[in-house]
């Protein structure tokens, strides 16, 4: 059925069961915009229909509409206000909106009228969690578990909040639970990454890399992913940004010196790079953004059909200042005026050439971790985002070389642009390396940058424990805890280790 707004006026007076089923026929074929119009259209028609409202939201929700979302869900609230669902989409798109004190709000009420729901407990744990509220974000997953004690999802959670002891029993349960037939793939992963980062805590590292082994096998086996296809990729950004290309697009960028990029591999430090500097009173940490490479993919889609990189090829030099400006919008829009926005989207390291042609006065900062440790944080990490490299030993080791070949091309074609930061002199020595950070963002000094882990702002990463504390040196040389069980990846970097 095809909906258009001269013939949704004809179909509103179905029922509502009726209109579900179209919609989610429409969905099924990829007409979302016909679904959404048709949904809208009922509702509208039909503004007491809490069912209706209900629907609407959710699919908006389900096409991250989440601003519309919230809105839909408010309207269902005002007409059942002592009906959790309603005050469950509410939170869960401010969630999504990263307004997670009001998320807080949300969830609470949903508990406050339907104390077992359990899925609201873990999200209000996240929220608080997010925001730093340790305690409070413990008691909540703590709670999911008790109404829900096979949910492996808290438990992975939780065990980002604590430090594992020998006898801890939930150990025991978890073992148990990875024992039944009936757990999905899904949580049969979260729980051997937790259990993992258990017997990593009580220092038994064999039992550890068991478990870590086995999560990263499950994991790997749900996806396809062929390394020769990151290597053609980041072959070709070097053979595209060369000299001659820089110079077709010369002085065209924005002038403008508020974007900070931090880069690198993921578990390098650049979530604790970002709160150094964010920490700084002019300065606004925006986290992982992915407007970057969307805004450049998409101009690139719409200069040539070939794969990226080679669609930037001839590209016109408006469309660099154009790309510059949206982005600068949006990072304006995120910050609130802040004189600095940082930018910590690790993948940004394969964008360092169209950054430097859309902001010549930008700041590039590249963390840098020795190459095991790095590679070990990432295998015993259980990413919510992809990362399709991360989950083999083999493939890992030969992302990292791809990954520190390019960076090598960056400084040699854009010499000065990027500053180096390495982890293990950043923790050895905080204040100089902040200072270091401090001058090249062009900022002054300002001691709360030292206190980085008494700032409130959110944190959304895996990191968001470790940066809620003064400096530590306990991740320093990690791997060699794992060097007989990590040789393969020793094989691989022995000769790409700096």
């Amino acid at each position: 059925m095809v909906v258009s707004y001269s013939n949704v006026l004809d179909v509103v007076n179905i029922k509502f069961n009726k209109m579900r089923e179209q919609v989610n026929g429409l969905v099924s074929k990829k007409c979302n915009e016909q679904a959404l119009l048709l949904a809208r259209a009922y509702c509208r028609r039909n503004r007491k229909d809490y069912n209706g409202w209900l629907f609407y939201g959710g699919l908006l929700g389900r096409l991250e509409h989440y601003i519309q979302a919230g809105e839909a869900y408010r309207h269902a609230i005002k007409l059942q206000p002592e009906d959790p669902e309603g005050w469950f989409g509410v939170a869960k798109a401010d969630l999504k909106l990263g307004r997670y004190a009001l998320a807080i709000e949300g969830y609470s009420r949903v508990v406050e009228l339907n104390p077992g729901d359990y899925e609201a407990w873990f999200d209000m744990g996240n929220a608080r969690r997010i925001l730093g509220d340790k305690s409070g974000a413990i008691k909540d997953l703590r709670q999911s578990i008790d109404i829900q004690p096979d949910y492996a999802d808290a438990y992975f959670a939780l065990s980002g909040l604590k430090k594992f002891a020998t006898e801890d029993p939930e150990i025991k349960v978890m073992a148990n639970l990875l024992k039944s037939q009936q757990m999905s793939d899904s949580d049969r992963i979260a729980l051997c990454f937790t259990l993992a980062k258990a017997y990593d805590d009580i220092q038994d590292y064999a039992a550890a890399f068991t478990y870590l082994e086995a999560g990263n096998k499950l994991e790997r086996s749900r996806y396809r992913y062929d390394i020769k296809n990151d290597v053609r990729l980041i072959s070709a950004i070097k053979g595209l940004f060369n000299s001659a290309y820089l110079d077709r697009y010369r002085d065209i960028g924005s002038t403008d010196t508020t974007p900070v990029f931090i880069v690198g591999m993921p578990r390098s430090g650049t979530t604790l790079v970002e709160q150094i500097i964010s920490s700084h009173p002019v300065v606004y940490g925006a986290g992982e953004l992915r407007d970057l490479s969307e805004i450049i993919l998409s101009v690139c889609a719409n200069n040539s059909a070939m794969a990226f990189p080679e669609s930037a090829i001839g590209l016109d030099a408006s469309c660099f200042p154009e790309m510059a400006d949206r982005y600068l919008t949006r990072i304006h829009d995120l910050s609130n005026g802040a004189q600095i926005v940082i930018d910590k989207n690790p993948a940004n390291f394969l964008l360092i050439g169209f950054i430097y042609i859309m902001f010549p006065n930008a700041k590039v900062i590249h963390c840098r971790r020795n190459p095991m440790d790095t590679c070990l944080s990432i295998y015993q990490q259980y990413f919510s985002g992809p990362r399709a490299y991360a989950y083999n030993l083999e493939e890992l080791g030969h992302y990292y070389r791809l990954y520190q070949g390019l960076m090598t091309h960056w400084h040699n074609l854009l010499p000065g642009f990027i500053c180096d930061v390495d982890y293990e002199v950043l923790v050895s020595d905080q204040r100089a390396i902040t200072q270091e950070l401090l001058a090249f963002c062009g900022l002054g000094w300002d001691e709360t940058c030292m206190a980085f882990f008494k700032s409130d702002r959110p944190v959304e990463t895996s990191s968001v424990e470790q940066v809620r504390r003064p400096i530590y040196h306990t991740s320093v040389s990690k791997a060699q805890h794992y060097h007989n069980q990590l040789k393969p990846l020793i094989d691989i970097l022995s000769v790409a280790h700096e």
